[in-house]
């Protein structure tokens, strides 16, 4: 009885009646990139031994002009996959002679990393301070 009378008051599970709060509708559609850019996206994840990383490469019009995916087989923590990801994004890009290219990544903790990689006094810091270096190639 109690919980039938909580779920008319809060509307716990309820699904004969609407919402009290909506809920936040995200776009997550993809973003096209300033004309001429090259937009990557990459991932990475870890599963048991093993860390896989991946990226698609796309132009101004959402045409695919390339991907890649690899492994590496030894342990890593999920923050030293994507950076290296990010690094295969940068080898990628300056393979196929791109200048003007944007790297886009769902894992806010690296892309927070990365923009304040000066604040970083730690390994993870160092190493990207040394891929920022590589983008120095790029517009």
């Amino acid at each position: 009885d109690r919980a039938v009378t909580l779920s008319k008051d809060f509307r716990i599970c309820n699904f004969l009646e609407d919402l009290i709060l909506s809920r936040k509708s995200e776009n997550k559609t993809w973003k096209k990139p300033p004309q001429g850019m090259i937009k990557i996206n990459f991932d990475a994840s870890v599963h048991g031994k093993s860390a896989y990383y991946g990226l698609v490469a796309k132009d101004d019009d959402g045409f695919v002009l390339g991907g890649r995916m690899g492994f590496v087989n030894k342990e890593l923590q999920i923050e030293w996959e994507k950076m290296q990801a990010m690094e295969e994004n940068i080898k990628f890009a300056r393979s196929k002679n791109w200048n003007l290219v944007e790297l886009e990544s769902d894992y806010a903790s690296l892309v927070n990393r990365f923009n304040r990689r000066q604040e970083y006094l730690t390994i993870l810091g160092h190493r990207l301070r040394e891929i920022q270096m590589q983008t120095n190639f790029f517009n």
